[in-house]
Parts: C-alpha cells; structure tokens; sequence
C-alpha cells in the first residue's frame, strides 16, 4: 500500500514537472524575444551656431553642442519612421550627429550607407550624417528577424525668429479712407475708414488682400471707431444707434439704448459708451445693456483712440481676457484696463485698472492698434519711434517696451491714416495710406506634424 502511494505520488509529481516545462516553453515562445522594434530614439548631442556678443559688443557667432532632450522623437509603428515633430533650431549640423536607438528586447541595430546596399553595427559613440533620411536595421535577439525603420532629423531652414514682411502693393479703395480701423473675422479682413465725410467699409479674404469688396451701406464720419465683431456679426454705432450685420452687406437696428460708441466685444459680451458717459456691456447682442463694475476710478477709463485684445487664459479655456487701452477724456494720457470674462456665466467680474511700472508705460500715440500676437499684447500706432519697433506687454499691461523682434516693415512711414489687425494664421497687417503689407515670425507659420499613434 504504501508502495501504491508512492508511486502515486511520483506520477503527479512528474505530471507537474512536465505542465511547467511545458508552461516555461510557452513562455519562451510568448516572451517576445522573437519581436523586434525600436522602442526610444533621441538625439544626444548636435552642434548649433548660437548668436552672440563679442567682449566688445560686437555681434558674432558661436558653435555650441545642443543635447536637445526637448526635441522629442516619435516612433510610427505602423509605417516604420522615426521623426522629430518639432524641428531642431536653424543651422543645427545635422551631418554629425550623436544619436541613442533602443530597441525592444536589447536586439543589435544596425544603420544602412548612404551609398550601397551594406549594414555597419549602430553605435551611441559614432556621429551619423542625418542630412538626409537614415535606414535602420533593428533585429531580433536570436537574430532570426530585422525591420527596417526610416529615421529623419528635421532641421529648421529658416530662423524661427525672423519676421518676414510682404507688400500687397498699393489698393486704391483704401487709400481713399482716413483714419482707418481694421479686424479679422470669419475668414475676411476688414477695414473701415472715413472718405467724404461717411464712413464705408471694404473686405478681402485674409488669404487676398488684393481684391477688396465695398461695404454698400455708409454710415455716419465717426461709425467707424466702433465697428467691432461677435461671433460672426458685425456691429457699429451710427448716429448712436446700434446696428448689426451678419454679412456686412444688409444691416438692422438692434436695441433702445443711446450709445455714443463700441468699445469693444469678446464672445459674450459687447461693451459701450452711452451718450449719458456710462460704460455699459451686453450679453444679449447688443439689446439690453446693464452698468459696468470697476474696481478704481471710472474716470481713468478710455473713452477715445481705444483698442482692445481678446484671448483664453491657459490655465482655464473657460475664462476669457479682455485688455482694453486708450486715452482718458481731456488727457493726451493711455491707461490700459482688463477684464476676466466667464464663459459659462458662472461668475462676474469687474473691470481692473492696471498700475503700469513708471518708465513703462504704454506711451501714447495716434491709431492706436493693440492685438494678441505670440502670446503677447502688442500696441501698434503712427509714432515717432516705430523705427525701434512695436511696443510689447507680456505681463497683462503692467510692462510695456519696444522689441525689435516685431518690426514695422521696412522703410515705413507713419500716415495719418493707418489700421493694424492679425488674422488667424498669425499674419499681422499693416494699412498705411493705400499701402497693404502682411507679415509674420516665421515659426508661427511652421506647420505641426502628428504626434500620436495607433499601437
């Protein structure tokens, strides 16, 4: 019996034994020891010419190793390519480059010549000629299976920082208009301006510039400082009355109330000056109109030469800001306000005096032209200082100073008639006289490559 036993006993122990030999074999076989894939590419080191100053002030150029982390590469592996979205910075050597491969399961990698059909082993010490796409070979652990993968180092081949300005030549229709204001919406650019005493108006697409359709309606001399746009509608003050168009051609009158102007709009809610002083705002397209709130001295709101930006905050889409700017009643003195606006409607605010930094002030200067351009507040205007380029806030109006970075075009001449706009693809226009110039920093037209995939 206890021989029966044992034997018993030796029979379930060679079964397990055999089940986990047969469990270890079908985990070698699911491993995926046979697969094969690159898993993580970067760059390592490139060289890149940086711009600099000599000790004595003098520009000049330096060569100096990038280990670009930043610049993320992206593995498709559907199509086999390898490729970094965000281009690394002009001038960078893309003929030498120290690179990392990783591949799954630790397999040898391989990089194919540039001029034959042959292999050499990948390594992290060697500089690779990227100046062209590069082929590698990543295998299997056992050596039994390659794939191929295409892999591109983009470079830049233009400075992002290069602001390239282009002439549309001179447009008869707006050189006949003085005192000019402009604005993008829905795909058109917009420009309003006085000629015999009306104001008229005139459009393009933003994608033109060169053909330009009349408004057939005029309005009033001064309609045109109040023109503002809300979701598609436009809208404007003639003889202090509202009146709003939803394709610039017929237009109706919209509410009751006395307003002497529009100062300015975002997505839900238009805000103006009564005949009465009062600063009022909208919710309802400009029907009825409630007091404004302030948190300083109405009397340092801008009543004239006013011009607005509108934008989301990043740190919650929900809440948009207002940055309002002009010149206070009887004062030749600009003084800049914002206001926070809920879209959801779940919270009010008041309007926010902003206390600029003496020395920093936004300075005063005709047509006044405020847009949100890279980020930033940007004041644009007839001057005597444009030669030192637009005066920038990037701090919400505390901070106001001129950066080259943004220049007028070159050999500009201030008119008396001028209007400044940007259009949604990050062209800012310039109208000066008849004159028509468009121009962007060239980073803000480079296009953005996928950077998610299937897997």
């Amino acid at each position: 019996m206890r021989n029966r036993l044992f034997s018993l006993v030796a029979v379930f122990a060679a079964a397990f034994v055999l089940v986990a030999c047969f469990d270890d074999e079908k985990d070698d076989a699911s491993n995926g020891y046979d697969e094969t894939a690159i898993t993580l590419f970067s760059v390592e080191s490139i060289n890149v010419p940086k711009d600099t100053l000599t000790k004595a002030g003098a520009d000049t150029v330096v060569i100096s190793a990038l280990k670009p982390k930043k610049y993320k590469f992206y593995i498709d592996q559907i199509t086999g390519t390898v490729y970094n979205p965000d281009s690394l910075p002009y001038g960078a050597d893309a003929t030498k480059v120290i690179v990392s491969v990783t591949n799954k399961n630790g397999g040898r990698v391989f990089i194919k010549s540039t001029t034959d059909e042959s292999f050499t082993a990948f390594s992290t010490k060697d500089s690779i000629d990227f100046s062209q796409p590069r082929i590698f070979r990543t295998y299997t652990v056992n050596g039994a299976a390659y794939r191929d993968y295409t892999v591109k180092v983009n470079v830049h081949k233009e400075k992002g920082d290069d602001f390239v300005w282009n002439s549309l030549g001179t447009q008869t229709a707006l050189a006949a208009l003085s005192a000019k204001k402009a604005f993008v919406d829905n795909g058109r650019i917009y420009v309003f301006g006085v000629k015999s005493g009306r104001t008229y108006g005139y459009y393009s697409s933003e994608t033109d510039g060169q053909t330009w359709t009349e408004i057939t309606t005029n309005f009033a001399q001064d309609a045109y400082k109040s023109v503002v746009a809300q979701n598609g509608v436009l809208y404007l003050v003639d003889n202090q009355q509202l009146m709003s168009s939803t394709d610039a051609q017929t237009w109706q009158a919209i509410g009751s109330e006395s307003l002497t102007t529009l100062l300015g709009s975002c997505e839900t809610e238009l805000y103006g000056l009564t005949t009465s002083g009062d600063v009022k705002v909208s919710t309802d397209g400009g029907l009825t109109w409630n007091a404004e709130t302030f948190d300083a001295d109405v009397a340092k709101f801008p009543t004239s030469n006013v011009s607005y930006t509108v934008h989301s905050l990043k740190t919650n889409t929900n809440i948009t800001q207002i940055m309002l700017a002009g010149e206070v009643s009887r004062t030749q003195k600009t003084n800049v306000w914002t206001k926070m606006v809920d879209k959801q409607a779940t919270a009010t605010y008041k309007w926010s005096f902003v206390e600029v930094e003496t020395g920093l002030v936004l300075p005063a200067m005709p047509n006044l032209h405020l847009i949100r351009y890279d980020g930033k507040d940007l004041a644009l205007g007839t001057d005597s200082n444009a030669s030192k380029g637009v005066v920038v806030s990037a701090d919400g109006g505390i901070t106001w100073k001129r950066n080259t970075l943004y220049p007028y075009p070159l050999n500009f001449t201030a008119s008396t008639s001028f209007a400044a706009a940007v259009d949604s693809n990050h062209f800012i226009w310039i109208f000066n006289g008849g004159n028509v110039w468009k121009g962007r920093l060239t980073r803000l037209g480079w296009a953005s490559s996928q950077k998610e995939f299937m897997r």
